[in-house]
């Protein structure tokens, strides 16, 4: 209690704990989730009579049955289901937990990892304009990524758009690593 209601008395906190579950209880009443927290013997707690599922999780599954999945249209449909469960940061208020950060750390690779072979697999088929907007939402969170950037610029190439893969490939420049910029120029496009 102490690290939610600094400063206060046990008794002081505990109040404003279960003035906080009371709240929350009834705005839950209102979608018939009243239930969801119970208060037994001074403490609160999630019932367990309810499944929970959070993206966290859900993440974490797909991940799992992509590590066991060989087929490849089942893994494009896989990696298309976990990439928007990914939001960015894993619980943006709690980055001073220390604690925190590996788990942190390790979605955001897992997310990496699942948007690099997604895009693969979208270059592989020759679904241009799938991997651009992929590759442009991973950005977000990924930024100055260099295979991500050349990615898109060969996302661009393969939509024959020429002047904005350049455009790209200027605005990248100096984020691409080298062996980045041989695979762009193994393209045979000039893009210098």
């Amino acid at each position: 209690m102490d690290s939610v209601w600094e400063g206060m008395t046990l008794d002081a906190s505990y109040k404003q704990a279960k003035n906080a579950v009371y709240r929350l209880r009834k705005t839950l009443s209102k979608i018939d989730m009243e239930e969801l927290v119970i208060a037994s013997h001074g403490s609160f707690a999630l019932n367990p009579a309810y499944t929970i599922h959070t993206d966290i999780e859900r993440f974490a599954d797909i991940y799992e049955r992509i590590l066991q999945e060989r087929d490849e249209e089942i893994l494009a449909g896989l990696y298309r289901d976990a990439i928007p469960l990914y939001k960015g940061k894993l619980a943006p208020r709690t980055d001073y937990y220390h604690w925190l950060i590996p788990k942190c750390v390790w979605f955001q690779s897992l997310h990496l990892e699942i948007v690099y072979k997604y895009v693969d697999y979208l270059l592989k088929n020759q679904k241009y304009v799938e991997a651009q907007g992929i590759i442009a939402d991973a950005l977000m969170y990924h930024p100055n990524n260099s295979r991500l950037y050349r990615d898109m610029i060969l996302s661009l190439i393969g939509q024959k758009n020429l002047n904005l893969a350049r455009v790209q490939y200027y605005d990248a420049e100096s984020y691409l690593e080298p062996e980045d910029v041989e695979i762009l120029k193994a393209t045979g496009e000039e893009l210098l």
